[in-house]
């Protein structure tokens, strides 16, 4: 039992000689060390990680805004060239009979304000489809034909507003006709070429079907709000 006592007595000398030595002291300050480092590269990591988030949020947003205001130009032009069409037949209906009225009767003035109203809003919705989509030879091609077919329809259009009650409508009907027919030819155009262009801005990016999780509803969400825009 003495000789137990003794080997404590002795085993706690010997610690507490080691611990007053410092020999201890650089291994913990590297543990120290190592623990810090860790933590300021986690801290770093996770810095990074809400600044590359925040970044490609931004940057998401700012191109689905894009797209969707794309879209509604698109839809304006479009809208707005089925209005000068539209504009134009009301006042061909004013001489079905082959006997329009007078240019100053009140239908007449009704359609031919409908007309003016229509050709602007065709420039404001041509001026903000080119600014917003730039550079689309096809769109470009089409609005430019649709513009030649607009004023190839406007020439009996003017000499019925000068010539009144000496207009006879017939010297131009078949010339009417052909830019009827041009006009509705260059609005199919642009449908078409609005069309090849919201289904570029329609591409999305394919979540695979294994993907779940968090980044599964990312993905979808993803998906469904490019296709959305």
């Amino acid at each position: 039992m003495t000789a137990a006592v003794g080997r404590d007595l002795a085993d706690r000398k010997s610690l507490r000689t080691w611990c007053d030595s410092g020999i201890w002291r650089p291994h913990v300050d590297r543990w120290v060390l190592l623990v810090q480092n860790a933590l300021m590269l986690t801290a770093g990591l996770g810095l990074v990680g809400v600044l590359v988030g925040a970044f490609l949020s931004h940057g998401l947003t700012a191109s689905w805004q894009r797209r969707k205001e794309r879209l509604e130009a698109l839809v304006a032009l479009v809208a707005a060239n089925a209005r000068v069409i539209g504009a134009h037949e009301r006042l061909y209906d004013l001489f079905l009979d082959g006997n329009g009225p007078g240019v100053a009767s009140e239908q007449s003035q009704r359609a031919l304000v409908e007309r003016g109203e229509a050709r602007a809003a065709l420039q404001t919705a041509q001026a903000r489809a080119a600014i917003l989509i730039p550079g689309n030879e096809p769109l470009e091609s089409a609005m430019e034909d649709f513009r030649r077919a607009r004023c190839a329809a406007a020439v009996w259009i003017r000499r019925y507003q000068q010539l009144g009650p000496a207009f006879s409508f017939g010297e131009y009907e078949e010339q009417d006709r052909e830019a009827w027919l041009a006009l509705r030819a260059a609005r199919d155009d642009v449908i078409a070429a609005c069309q090849a262009v919201a289904s570029l801005d329609a591409r999305w990016l394919p979540v695979p079907r294994k993907l779940s999780g968090a980044a599964g509803t990312v993905g979808r969400i993803f998906r469904r709000t490019l296709t959305k825009s």
